[in-house]
């Protein structure tokens, strides 16, 4: 997992700029939803991050903040294993700290089959000091699900275009 090996430089038109602000945050910490529960994911490791500043993993460990003004686009990818005894209708949705959403996503999970749920969405920052994070919900259905933590499983990053 992670970002493209050129992520230092890019050449465009003829010059090199410096690469944009970046993160990607994985490693979810081991986290189960139960029926009509409003969470949000934590991740506690990140992996190739331009700027530091943008994820920690010892504090707030949900949120990605931008460290500049301008357009970010915003995925994550949710590894949702099989449901435990029921059919279950998954919500997914990328929230800023104003509690808008800036992306959300719905999906099916059953009890024979794991499912990767993504979401995304393109948010602009004004001013320096918001952040984004990943919420999910089983929107119906009884049964508990369970995410998938392995590194390219369940993962949430901001990119600066």
């Amino acid at each position: 997992g992670g970002f493209p090996a050129d992520c230092g430089t890019r050449s465009w038109r003829g010059g090199n700029v410096a690469a944009s602000s970046r993160a990607l945050a994985r490693g979810l910490a081991v986290q189960d939803a139960g029926s009509s529960v409003l969470s949000t994911l934590s991740f506690r490791e990140q992996d190739v991050i331009v700027n530091s500043s943008m994820h920690s993993t010892a504090a707030d460990q949900e949120r990605i903040v931008p460290q500049s003004t301008g357009l970010y686009r915003m995925t994550a990818q949710l590894g949702i294993r099989a449901a435990a005894s029921a059919q279950s209708r998954i919500r997914a949705a990328i929230i800023d700290s104003s509690n808008l959403v800036v992306g959300i996503q719905d999906g099916i999970v059953d009890t024979s089959n794991a499912m990767f749920l993504q979401v995304s969405g393109l948010k602009r920052f004004n001013v320096v000091g918001g952040n984004c994070a990943v919420r999910f919900t089983n929107v119906s259905g009884g049964s508990t699900f369970a995410f998938s933590s392995g590194v390219t499983e369940t993962w949430f990053s901001m990119e600066k275009l």
